[in-house]
């Protein structure tokens, strides 16, 4: 599966949750807006999947009295800034 798959796959499953967390929440989606101080139409992108910033995302969870953790895993630093500084350049 690429990046790409893995993200909309990612962005699909924390969508699904923020959903249902305001659902058992029992706010509509113009409540959680009003409380998260965002417009509605931000909910609604949220729960379709679409992208949106972490900070964002964070205000969400946090008006819900949740707390947004994100894990990184699999990822070789090493091998990323060897690369960067690695590359040639144009001086």
């Amino acid at each position: 599966m690429d990046l790409t798959n893995n993200l909309a796959k990612t962005m699909n499953e924390l969508s699904m949750k923020i959903r249902d967390l305001r659902l058992e929440s029992g706010l509509t989606q113009l409540e959680l807006a009003q409380i998260a101080n965002i417009n509605r139409a931000t909910i609604i992108a949220i729960e379709k999947g679409q992208n949106t910033s972490i900070s964002t995302l964070q205000q969400v969870v946090e008006a819900m009295g949740g707390r947004l953790k994100i894990t990184v895993q699999g990822v070789k630093l090493n091998n990323i800034i060897t690369t960067k500084r690695n590359k040639p350049t144009n001086a």
